[in-house]
């Protein structure tokens, strides 16, 4: 019997649309529990800073998941420690067999979670599983990712819609387009952020994530750091959906702290080119 545990980092949620990945996170958990008899340890890292909040996330969470094989709970961090820092506060004192890092804007097909205890369980040397993600309108996210150098993460982030035409093809190279999405792809450098399965011993082993990042390129840097001593694999079979809202592009504040993040990865790293 595995156990599965899952950090989940909210600040000031959308409470009706969080309620519904809430839902969605419940059936994928009751499916793999009827069909493999996993139990499930769940924990919610609130953020948010504000008791009427703490008070709605607590109870949709008590209200969501009332199953015997799912153990739930709340942290309220105190202030916002960032997406690193949250999730840290879980990983710390777990003893599970997996972990998963979930996004609060991530709807997971029903199989979900069956399938990607499936697959470590079938192969012990990988440490990291990364998703097959589409859109809200079922358009394929394009999410293996090459090691981000500054010109790459300009481009994406910051870079005007002509100037990306221009460079079109080293923008396809970065997200793997080279490679088939519907197979698996070894060893995938920079994995998604927003639904991370971990082999908890491995997790263990790169002590969480560095909370030196706030916000964005966390992801990058576990998952440059896992493949020194790891594999990681992205596994189609595993399915989400993910509402991307690409805050960083419209927010002043967020476009501030990526470039932060940034700046840690690269001095951290290097690779401008």
């Amino acid at each position: 019997m595995s156990i599965v545990s899952i950090s989940i980092v909210v600040y000031k949620p959308d409470l009706s649309e969080f309620k519904n990945v809430l839902l969605s996170l419940k059936k994928a958990i009751d499916f793999c529990y009827s069909h493999n008899n996993a139990k499930f340890e769940i924990c919610i890292i609130d953020n948010s800073v504000v008791t009427t909040y703490a008070d709605k996330i607590r109870y949709l969470l008590e209200e969501t998941f009332n199953q015997v094989y799912v153990k739930t709970d709340f942290i309220s961090s105190g202030k916002n420690i960032g997406y690193g820092g949250g999730h840290n506060l879980m990983i710390k004192g777990i003893s599970t067999d997996y972990h998963l890092v979930l996004n609060p804007d991530v709807f997971l097909k029903i199989d979900s979670l069956f399938e990607a205890v499936k697959y470590m369980e079938d192969n012990l040397n990988t440490g990291l599983l990364t998703p097959s993600v589409c859109g809200s309108d079922g358009a394929r996210h394009y999410l293996c990712k090459k090691n981000p150098t500054i010109f790459d993460s300009f481009l994406r982030s910051f870079a005007p819609r002509c100037f990306k035409k221009i460079f079109q093809k080293r923008m396809e190279f970065f997200e793997m387009r080279d490679r088939d999405y519907n197979q698996l792809i070894s060893d995938v450098p920079f994995p998604s952020g927003c639904f991370m399965f971990f082999r908890t011993s491995v997790l263990k082993q790169l002590n969480g994530f560095d909370d030196d990042y706030f916000m964005y390129f966390e992801d990058a840097d576990n998952g440059r750091r896992l493949l020194m001593f790891s594999h990681s694999s992205y596994v189609p079979e595993v399915k989400i959906m993910h509402v991307w809202a690409r805050g960083s592009h419209r927010n002043i504040k967020l476009m501030l702290i990526t470039i932060h993040s940034a700046w840690k990865y690269w001095r951290k790293w290097g690779g401008l080119f």
